[in-house]
């Protein structure tokens, strides 16, 4: 089921059937994904916006609460200067959602609590080319 914002909502037993498939599909293309359990985050945290480059990521909330923000582009990024970005809207991701951020999606998770997330990225994005933004 979908939300309006575009998040997936699943019951625990789509939970159970989904992190299987990923677990198999994560052993057979180490090279091509990786997939990270956050773990118990407490701290109160606001990440910039950003994106993952040229892959996609998927955020799933496991525990708690991300409020996510979608970013519009107004002026790309040169010569080592940030980009800037206009804030479109921001939702709620609870637990057994999880939202799909296209290439060059630009995103941004706020927890306000304890939360665990769940990301999944196209690529390894150790090292990869992303963008950076400033808000205006």
């Amino acid at each position: 089921m979908q939300d309006g914002n575009g998040a997936h909502c699943f019951g625990k037993l789509e939970i159970e059937i989904l992190a299987s498939q990923l677990e198999i599909t994560v052993k057979s293309r180490l090279t091509f994904w990786r997939h990270r359990l956050t773990g118990l985050a407490n701290a109160p945290k606001e990440s910039q916006p950003h994106d993952h480059g040229k892959y996609w990521a998927i955020y799933g909330q496991a525990e708690g609460e991300t409020i996510m923000s979608d970013w519009e582009l107004v002026e790309p990024a040169r010569e080592g200067k940030p980009g800037k970005v206009r804030h479109v809207r921001a939702y709620p991701l609870r637990p057994g959602m999880a939202k799909l951020y296209n290439e060059g999606d630009i995103h941004s998770p706020r927890r306000d609590g304890p939360t665990r997330l769940i990301r999944i990225e196209g690529r390894n994005m150790e090292g990869q080319p992303r963008g950076t933004f400033e808000q205006v």
